[in-house]
């Protein structure tokens, strides 16, 4: 499984919950195109779009490339749990 369709699948669910008014639909596939160069845009989806490019490995198999990213998108809730409830306790 290449990069680009790991980001594409990561990409839909991302849009889908985005729903059909969201103006920024596509901004993971145009995030990793443009890595170098992002400032601004949809912070999150470059942000999901970076880590799976950072922990994807080409010499795995697509079901180990789906478990890395699986993985790494629990990691990526957790990390945003957990800042969500230090603002959380200083309410």
């Amino acid at each position: 499984m290449t990069l680009g369709k790991l980001i594409a699948i990561a990409s839909t669910a991302y849009d889908e919950l985005a729903g059909e008014d969201c103006p920024d639909k596509g901004a993971m596939l145009k995030a990793i195109e443009h890595c170098d160069e992002l400032q601004g845009g949809d912070g999150l989806a470059a942000f999901i779009a970076l880590e799976l490019k950072d922990t994807y490995d080409e010499t795995e198999t697509d079901e180990e490339q789906i478990l890395t990213a699986f993985k790494t998108m629990l990691s990526v809730k957790d990390q945003v749990l957990e800042v969500t409830e230090a603002f959380a306790k200083l309410l």
